[in-house]
């Protein structure tokens, strides 16, 4: 399993939450460069003419799809579905009170926004963008507390109040990598059943409040996530990069080559790894280039004799740079008369220059099926094994009820 972790490159916290005075609202805040991240809902703090208050607070979180577009290219990271990416990000705790049994949305946010630079997450003191109003200096949201897509949108439960945040958003991230869809970022806040109840006259948001008349009439207050500038560096917030990264050869698993066999099912892969000292380098007479592999026959210690012939009556095969330190060749060999008990892989500069050799068992012969009848299979066999396979198959066959007659079945030659 490979794992690949991208620090979020800009986070910030939005509200429209009171400041002490219980009047002024603090939506020009910012809270750019805060050790920590805040969702909460507060319903009826205050009251007035249009009921009992309503004060929120949401994420705003951006990564560098960039980055991971050029680490795909250069081949660090993983193919496109074979990879799975997953939003993670740390409670952080307060002496505050903790919501249990709520969820969090998280959208992909429909604006370009800024992350700003203020630390004030108390007293709502630090003016800057983006904040509840303002995504960035030279625009306003088109809602009070950010614009965000509809689709690609998660939802994560917290039963108990203080877990982490993990959530698979793979569909989203490859439409990023892939430029379907513009790299805003992602928002974060509680469902709008959790997030406070408020009603106005007008039926419309009243300034920086918003209408939710499906809203909650209990807090949610706090939840907290440690943000990309905390101290704990293991801590911050991460999209983690998940795929299965094994490269696995054919070296113990390798068939000669038949003529009843499409071309790619007659080639076998083997890799070299250069590993000095624990870790993938290069080899420095090759670099990123190609080597040379020869194939030989021998004992059970040493290959002997000449190069063995390969398909289209070649020596050698060329072996190419895969990543760091790996190199592949892929080749298709030739059943000989007299069958080889050991075949010797030699990988060279093309001269006198050896770099490794491998080994591997006798090559199998590819089981080719042909229409045959089970009967023939199980009777004329010399080979005990096909001889047991042919009487399963008849036995099997009994069993069923009814039987298609004639009925052509495949013999393993």
């Amino acid at each position: 399993m490979a794992l690949l972790r991208y620090t979020a490159s800009a986070d910030t916290t939005i509200v429209n939450a009171y400041e002490d005075d219980l009047v002024t609202r603090g939506t020009g805040s910012n809270m750019g460069y805060a050790d920590a991240l805040e969702v909460f809902s507060i319903y009826g703090q205050e009251s007035g003419s249009n009921g009992q208050s309503q004060e929120l607070s949401r994420i705003l979180m951006d990564f560098p799809i960039t980055q991971m577009s050029s680490d795909r290219t250069a081949g660090t990271l993983g193919s496109s579905g074979s990879v799975s990416f997953f939003l993670k990000l740390y409670n952080a705790r307060t002496p505050f009170t903790l919501p249990q049994n709520f969820n969090l949305i998280v959208a992909p946010v429909a604006k370009p926004w800024t992350e700003g630079t203020g630390l004030d997450m108390d007293n709502y003191k630090d003016i800057g963008t983006a904040n509840w109003i303002k995504p960035n200096a030279s625009s306003s949201w088109t809602t009070p507390g950010g614009d965000y897509r509809t689709v690609n949108n998660y939802n994560v439960n917290f039963p108990l109040g203080f877990e982490n945040l993990e959530v698979d958003i793979s569909n989203l991230v490859e439409r990023w990598i892939a430029g379907s869809q513009t790299n805003y970022g992602l928002g974060i806040h509680l469902t709008g059943s959790q997030e406070a109840y408020f009603s106005s006259s007008l039926g419309t948001d009243s300034g920086s409040v918003l209408q939710n008349t499906l809203g909650a009439t209990q807090s949610y207050y706090t939840k907290r996530f440690f943000a990309r500038s905390t101290q704990f560096f293991f801590q911050r917030p991460t999209i983690e990069a998940r795929w299965d990264s094994r490269v696995e050869d054919d070296r113990e698993n390798f068939f000669y080559s038949s003529s009843l066999a499409p071309a790619e099912d007659n080639l076998n892969a083997l890799y070299l790894y250069n590993y000095i000292r624990g870790r993938l380098v290069n080899i420095p007479k090759v670099g990123t280039g190609n080597i040379r592999v020869s194939f030989y026959s021998g004992s059970a210690t040493a290959p002997t004799g000449a190069k063995l012939k390969l398909q289209n009556l070649v020596s050698n095969v060329t072996a190419s740079y895969i990543s760091r330190g790996i190199y592949k060749c892929e080749v298709a060999l030739t059943a000989a008369a007299t069958p080889l008990q050991k075949v010797y892989d030699v990988w060279h500069s093309g001269s006198a220059l050896q770099y490794f050799t491998g080994s591997f068992s006798a090559p199998r012969s590819l089981i080719i099926l042909n229409a045959f009848s089970p009967a023939r299979l199980s009777s004329s066999s010399s080979d005990p094994l096909l001889k047991r396979a042919g009487m399963i198959v008849l036995r099997t066959i009994e069993r069923i009820s009814y039987i298609l007659a004639p009925w052509p079945l495949l013999q393993i030659t």
